[in-house]
């Protein structure tokens, strides 16, 4: 659903021509001007780790743009951390940069297969270590949640295997000092895996599930297990990267070491000020108690040199570290002069607390990872100990020998460094409870990054009438209205519901004779997106055609959305919140939308060669729309209809249910609760994240009121204003049942005023009280005046739901 095509020409048009569109586009333009964006600043991907060419030389002129810069930034780090150390000033960005220019082919080359090599060992400990953990052991999802797929296409296969092939090849002494000599770096670190372990099908055979795939079997791709991947590439990329350390998952966990401060403070420039933390000082140091050269290290020994070698920052990450050093890059790259201290301190401090907890989370993963590998069934010191108090004659030099008698002094780091994650992530989350106290669902950070704009309610209704008018009736009234006299139907709603599937091709062939297009068809399936984002993406985006059921009750069809697939609070265990519910009636409007996007379906995927069975197609018609394809249609949306440049499915679901909630409809906890089980959160949650709380609603008027001591508010806003008559005349005037009584015999006349408006109660009451105003109420409008039937000039909505209320199979009898 590409934005082009929805502003393509046809019978339909999504676009806002009138003045008020005008007025939303410049507004639009004026707030994405006002938000301050720089450039993004990415490390490598998961998918970049093993898009490496040229194995296995992976000489530097054969890769890829991409590849080349990461082979410069490797440069770049090396050169500035041993200027650094060695107390020389450290060269800048362009000045590195020019000397690896510089640099022989064969330097090149040299640096092309040491930056691979690095990509590849956080490749083989992302797929082989942290996917596999993440999946089988913290995956909150069952069996219908799918995390993974085979990997079908050849040249990732070949690309991961080649990557695998060349950590094999890693010799232990490269990073290590005093490894042994003629030791590969995973024998060192005893992270072989054979051939068939799970690890080593994760890396070589499997990847991430793509959206929709599964959906056809009643599963659905789960998205948690590649956000997780991501965070530790970057978390790994910053370890062994930018800071140098031993390309190991332990490095991750490592707290910031004073020497890694003065890297970023002086070589990279960041603001030492945002990385203060609490200097610890290790009471021993490994590294002085070894000076014989021969000495040959082992990995517990190697891990406790690293820990205990200099002082370090217990509560300073590397996540602390990467946002640091990501906030320095955006802000050099935004300016090139002055000082860019206190642009460092904004961009970081812009940084999502969401953002952080997801990446703490995904680093505090790495300590039961390790704990749940093999290494924990080695023997330790107390081991050791036990052996020689039970067995004195046993023999443990090979024990001894072998460095794992350190390995209760290791697990002793990696317990305290554990304690000190989680009391990050415990003010994390207190951080985050605090922002959602001062912005309840999040509305005003919505607003300032232009995904909403400050008053939504007003603009939502008048944008889905306008959808209505200008693409869903010239599609009935050109197209499927005259089709339908082609075959003697009426045209009606209950008819066009009627219409069996095997008339799509007819249908089609009238559609095309007069002009209806694919942008047609595509702006359509925009109609019935805006109507289903109160719901979570995947409910609409994934769903299949076989979930679209027509049901009739009384007479009347429509159709009801039954989703079979899973979902993601389908495993929550929110035991005080009612059951989510997984299945939707339609109103007869959207089901007249979804039976449209059924027959004419064909515009899109005939002659395709492939087909899906999902209900939203792309612009293509071979699958089904992805999450990019309803971002453009909410942008368009937003720009012409609510005056906002990054309108989004989330803020979207937002404002429908802070509309709902503020509508003034819904009041009891019970009904709080119904409503957050048709949207599939808790009652919690919905009031937390999506709810915007009203602060002009009838009980805030009326505190005001008091507050002034029971004098009229003269706000103009708040329609307020009551002269003596009318204040004299709602004295009198009966409430709840007693004047329900009054209104309910004057029900066969408001049906004849409603019935002249094709059935439009709003439209009705809007010319009763333009008659009233003129004195021009006939004789069979009589009931319409005040004094009888007590309808304020403001009250449409309290006539909408009064007739309706009592009158649902009129409503459900209305035209199209």
């Amino acid at each position: 659903m590409a934005k082009n095509i929805l502003l393509s020409e046809g019978l339909t048009s999504i676009v806002n021509d009138s003045e008020a569109g005008e007025e939303n586009r410049a507004k639009a333009a004026q707030v994405a001007s006002s938000i301050i964006k720089s450039q993004r600043y990415t490390t490598c991907s998961v998918n970049n780790l093993a898009e490496w060419t040229d194995a296995p030389l992976f000489r530097y002129a054969f890769q890829g743009k991409v590849h080349k810069d990461f082979v410069k930034e490797f440069y770049i780090f090396q050169v500035i951390r041993d200027a650094v150390a060695s107390g020389a000033d450290p060269p800048s960005y362009d000045t590195a940069d020019q000397a690896f220019e510089a640099l022989s082919g064969d330097i090149k080359d040299q640096h092309s297969l040491s930056t691979a090599k690095l990509h590849a060992l956080i490749l083989y400990y992302t797929w082989s270590f942290i996917v596999p953990f993440y999946i089988n052991k913290r995956a909150t999802g069952g069996e219908r949640s799918v995390h993974w797929s085979a990997i079908r296409d050849s040249t990732v296969k070949a690309q991961r295997l080649a990557m695998y092939d060349l950590v094999k090849t890693i010799a232990a002494d490269e990073h290590v000092p005093r490894a042994p000599p003629g030791t590969t770096l995973l024998q060192f670190y005893h992270f072989n895996f054979d051939a068939d372990d799970e690890g080593i099908r994760y890396l070589l055979e499997r990847e991430f599930a793509k959206q929709a795939e599964q959906a056809s079997e009643g599963k659905t791709a789960s998205t948690s297990s590649s956000g997780v991947a991501s965070h530790f590439v970057h978390a790994m990329w910053t370890a062994c990267m930018l800071l140098g350390r031993q390309p190991h998952p332990v490095s991750v966990v490592c707290p910031l070491r004073t020497s890694e401060f003065h890297l970023l403070h002086k070589g990279h420039g960041c603001p030492e000020d945002l990385l203060i933390g609490n200097r610890v000082v290790p009471p021993l140091s490994y590294a002085s108690l070894v000076s014989d050269d021969t000495f040959e290290s082992s990995k517990e020994y190697a891990i406790l040199c690293d820990f205990t070698k200099e002082p370090f920052y217990v509560d300073i990450n590397v996540s602390d570290v990467y946002d640091v050093y990501r906030a320095t890059r955006l802000a050099s790259k935004a300016s090139a002069k002055g000082d860019l201290h206190d642009t460092v301190r904004q961009i970081y401090k812009a940084t999502s607390d969401n953002g952080r907890a997801n990446f703490v989370n995904t680093i505090s993963l790495a300590f039961p990872a390790l704990r749940m590998s093999q290494d924990r069934l080695k023997p330790d010191a107390n081991d050791l100990l036990a052996i020689k108090t039970f067995l004195p004659g046993a023999d443990l030099t090979a024990i001894e020998s072998s460095g794992s008698v350190l390995a209760y002094t290791v697990n002793k780091y990696l317990a305290y460094f554990e304690d000190e994650i989680s009391n990050v992530k415990r003010k994390i989350r207190a951080n985050i409870t605090e922002s959602r106290a001062l912005d309840r669902g999040g509305i005003k950070a919505k607003t300032a990054k232009g995904n909403l704009p400050a008053e939504v309610e007003e603009p939502l209704d008048i944008m889905v009438r306008a959808l209505r008018t200008q693409i869903w009736l010239p599609i009935f009234d050109s197209v499927i209205a005259p089709w339908m006299s082609t075959i003697s139907l009426p045209q009606a709603t209950q008819a066009w519901l009627g219409v069996p599937q095997n008339h799509a091709a007819s249908l089609l062939s009238f559609a095309n004779s007069v002009g209806f297009t694919k942008g047609d068809y595509v702006r359509l399936q925009a109609v019935l997106i805006v109507h289903l984002a109160m719901f979570r993406q995947q409910v609409y985006r994934d769903s299949l055609l076989s979930e679209y059921t027509l049901e009739h009750r009384d007479g009347t069809a429509y159709y009801k959305l039954d989703m079979t697939r899973s979902f993601k609070t389908a495993t929550a265990t929110n035991r005080d919140s009612l059951c989510h519910l997984t299945a939707w009636d339609l109103s007869v409007y959207e089901s007249c939308l979804v039976h449209a996007l059924i027959l004419l379906r064909p515009i899109l995927t005939t002659g395709t060669g492939k087909s899906t069975e999902h209900m939203f197609l792309s612009k293509t018609g071979t699958t089904c729309i992805n999450q990019r394809d309803v971002k453009d249609a909410c942008k368009v949306l937003g720009e012409h209809w609510l005056g906002v440049p990054e309108l989004s499915s989330h803020p979207f679901r937002s404002a429908w249910i802070s509309k709902y909630i503020n509508s003034g409809l819904i009041n009891t906890d019970n009904e709080l609760e119904l409503l957050a089980a048709a949207v599939q959160v808790s009652r919690r949650t919905m009031l937390e994240a999506y709810m915007a709380p009203s602060h002009n609603n009838p009980t805030c008027k009326l505190a005001r009121r008091i507050r002034d001591g029971g004098v009229a508010d003269l706000d103009a806003d708040e329609d307020m204003e009551e002269d003596v008559a009318e204040s004299s005349a709602a004295a009198g005037k009966p409430y709840g049942v007693a004047l329900s009584k009054v209104r309910e015999p004057f029900k066969p006349l408001a049906a004849i005023a409603v019935d002249a408006h094709n059935g439009n109660a709003k439209e009705a009451f809007g010319s009763l009280v333009a008659a009233r105003k003129a004195g021009r109420l006939s004789s069979d409008q009589q009931w319409f005046q005040m004094h009888v039937t007590h309808f304020e000039d403001k009250d449409a909505g309290n006539f909408d739901r009064w007739f309706f209320n009592k009158n649902k199979k009129a409503k459900r009898q209305k035209t199209a």
